[in-house]
């Protein structure tokens, strides 16, 4: 793999160079987006997130203690993933205060170190620095990363940490000693913590500790058993303590609680395969780099048997974990198909590992084919941050600021109608209570007003506009636009 037109990127300091220049071009891209309040798509989980975020830095610091906007059950403490990127996020905040852009840059930042780390894995299976930082680069623009690295999802930090987790396991396996073990089991860890569907990563561990068992390596058995248990202990007591509270509707109880027909699910694997996985996991010209992979192994151009039984068990793992949850992923939960940018990468790496060694014409058409990487990223998803995309009140969530100052600071609310439980607080930026379904006895409004100190509603239930006039804790509307209204309430 020599003598052609990337051979510059062997120099390290061109190398450097190139790190920088893809890190400034990312920063461009997204110069507007630093300063963008929270909307677009999967609005949401990033409120969600946010929320979190906000709460451990204005109010609580404990990290077992992840905390909402939302009291309905008599706290507000709600326990998923463990929320090592919503506290470390707060950290931030507390640094260099709590603004939006801190948000964005630390997801930013948290991006450029995926870049890092996937250089890092794709050197240390090939050895090759040309190859490794083109692959890094194919990753990082892919159209589903290039949206999520500026948007607060524990999804980026877990797939970051699980990239690291593999680089250094990788590096421990060609024989550099226990201490790419250690840190590859503790980005593990980390990589699981943050969310659970990363423990599937764990399959290329323990294909390899299979191996040593048949072949009698006795220390790589243990120290791949030791180091790779301890690594598991933390996410085991964490989620062995929440899971319990999250019901059989989440990702536990898959389709198997959350049943789709047949049609259904074949629209859904018709959309992934057509959409999802071409357009927006992987990008149609990095598409050109894995089917230029996928047919090299049709002529049995295969990596060499250890990678191939790599790829192949986690494939295996992950089409599992895909049809377990299908139903739950359904067509718009992208960021639960991040696991799926590993393998993906890894094919394109060796999509662009063959276009390498096939001389300068195949080159240059490599070099069109990563150069159009980022204009694909752009064109697919810029638009995802547009008010369009924001599938809740428009007018609110364009006129935050104003609508914030319409109650105090400590004014507990009443919100109507957001099944998300999340997405009406974090607009308004006040605590409180939320009920769906229009449906708000007269009774748990007095409860509230009298015992829980709410003084405010919002509400986009006609029903409840229509009869909330009747009510003796009526005190008049503060703001009406459309079917929203914020009403007072007196004790």
């Amino acid at each position: 793999m020599h003598n052609n037109i990337f051979d510059f990127l062997q120099n390290r300091k061109a190398l450097w160079y190139a790190f920088a220049l893809t890190a400034l071009l990312s920063a461009g891209m997204h110069w507007k987006i630093f300063s963008t309040e929270l909307m677009g798509r999967h609005f949401w989980r990033q409120s969600k997130t946010y929320i979190n975020t906000q709460q451990f830095y204005r109010n609580d610091w404990n990290i077992l203690n992840p905390r909402t906007n939302n009291w309905n059950g008599e706290t507000n403490i709600d326990r998923m993933e463990f929320p090592i990127m919503q506290w470390t996020m707060a950290v931030a905040h507390h640094i260099f205060g709590e603004s939006i852009t801190v948000a964005r840059v630390y997801m930013f930042c948290l991006g450029l170190l995926a870049f890092v780390g996937f250089y890092l894995l794709i050197k240390a299976i090939t050895n090759d620095r040309t190859l490794a930082f083109l692959s890094a680069f194919a990753f990082y623009f892919a159209p589903v990363f290039y949206y999520y690295t500026m948007n607060p999802l524990p999804d980026v930090f877990a797939l970051t940490c699980a990239v690291f987790a593999l680089a250094f396991y990788y590096r421990y396996s060609k024989n550099i000693g226990k201490s790419p073990l250690v840190v590859s089991a503790v980005f593990t860890s980390l990589a699981v913590l943050a969310k659970l569907p990363y423990v599937l990563i764990g399959v290329i561990f323990l294909y390899d500790w299979i191996l040593a068992l048949r072949d009698k390596e006795s220390v790589k058995v243990k120290q791949l058993l030791v180091h790779y248990g301890l690594a598991l202990l933390p996410p085991l007591l964490w989620y062995g303590w929440v899971i319990g509270g999250w019901g059989t509707t989440t990702i536990v109880g898959g389709i198997l609680n959350y049943p789709a027909s047949f049609t259904q699910i074949l629209a859904i694997l018709k959309y992934h395969l057509l959409v999802m996985w071409p357009e927006i996991l992987i990008g149609y010209p990095s598409l050109l780099l894995l089917l230029v992979a996928f047919f090299q192994m049709l002529k049995r151009n295969l990596p060499n048997k250890r990678m191939t039984g790599h790829v192949s068990v986690y494939a295996f793992a992950i089409l599992a974990y895909f049809g377990y949850e299908i139903s739950l992923i359904d067509v718009g939960h992208d960021y639960y198909m991040l696991p799926f940018q590993i393998l993906f990468f890894i094919g394109v790496a060796y999509g662009i590992k063959y276009m390498l060694g096939w001389g300068r014409s195949s080159q240059l058409v490599l070099l069109a084919i990563l150069l159009a990487m980022p204009v694909h990223a752009f064109m697919r998803t810029n638009r995802f941050w547009s008010i369009e995309h924001t599938y809740f009140d428009r007018h609110l969530v364009l006129n935050k600021p104003e609508i914030q100052k319409l109650i105090p600071p400590d004014g507990r609310c009443i919100y109507i109608n957001d099944v998300s439980n999340c997405i009406f607080s974090y607009v308004v930026d006040r605590e409180g209570y939320t009920f769906n379904n229009d449906y708000l006895p007269d009774p748990w409004i007095t409860d509230m007003v009298q015992n829980k100190n709410v003084r405010y509603m919002w509400s986009n239930s006609k029903p409840i506009n229509d009869s909330i006039s009747l009510n003796p804790h009526f005190d008049g509307i503060l703001y009406q636009h459309e079917g929203t209204m914020l009403i007072k309430l007196k004790p």
